[in-house]
């Protein structure tokens, strides 16, 4: 669906765009002209702005964050629409209007917030699966999979018992993940797997786990 732009001689008018507003705006030289904005986004910014800080200037820190090895990626099936990549991730949805490249900020908004939500539930499960090995190292044994996650909450009264128990996780919703759903736990070949079923709270390509066990 989408072809890599070749940029060894120039980037694509879409990457220059986004860094020379990224540029102004640190330097706090920002006009009219270097704004990658279209007027309704904007007006959403600002909305957005009263409720969560400047975005703007959450947008620019973003890009500055993620700004090697950034590029356009165009969409094929549409000349007007494309993303800006970085790591092989989908940093901003871009538009042309005219001859001129846009931030799609709602769009953009949305994909900063899912790959937030992905990078917390990464980190989540390495320390679940980190309370899991204490778990075991302190009791034995890791809990069953019908004991579960709230094994760390609350000591286990079914079998198997752990020999001695630490509580190690404060709360139970400790145990979701950013969209609310429990976090699911499995063995496999004794070893403790941990996945969050993603946004749709459902069993799908969307699933989030480690590719590597925790150890």
């Amino acid at each position: 669906m989408f072809a890599q732009e070749k940029e060894k001689k120039a980037p694509h008018p879409a990457t220059t765009a986004v860094l020379t507003w990224v540029k102004a705006v640190k330097s706090d030289t920002l006009t009219p002209k270097d704004t990658p904005f279209r007027p309704k986004d904007l007006v959403a910014l600002k909305s957005a702005s009263n409720n969560e800080g400047d975005v703007q200037k959450k947008l620019a820190e973003f890009i500055i964050e993620n700004k090697k090895g950034l590029h356009f990626v165009l969409n094929k099936k549409n000349p007007t629409k494309g993303f800006l990549i970085s790591d092989d991730k989908k940093r901003l949805s871009m538009v042309k209007e005219g001859d001129r490249w846009f931030i799609d900020t709602l769009a953009s908004l949305r994909t900063i917030k899912e790959e937030a939500q992905k990078e917390t539930v990464l980190a989540d499960i390495r320390a679940l699966t980190s309370n899991l090995e204490m778990y075991k190292n302190i009791g034995g044994r890791y809990p069953s999979v019908e004991q579960g996650l709230k094994s760390l909450v609350k000591k286990p009264n079914s079998s198997p018992r752990p020999r001695r128990w630490v509580q190690s996780i404060d709360s139970v919703d400790s145990l979701n993940d950013p969209w609310g759903n429990p976090y699911q736990y499995r063995l496999v070949d004794d070893a403790p797997q941990i996945s969050s079923l993603g946004p749709d709270g459902k069993i799908s390509k969307d699933d989030i786990a480690l590719s590597k066990i925790v150890r």
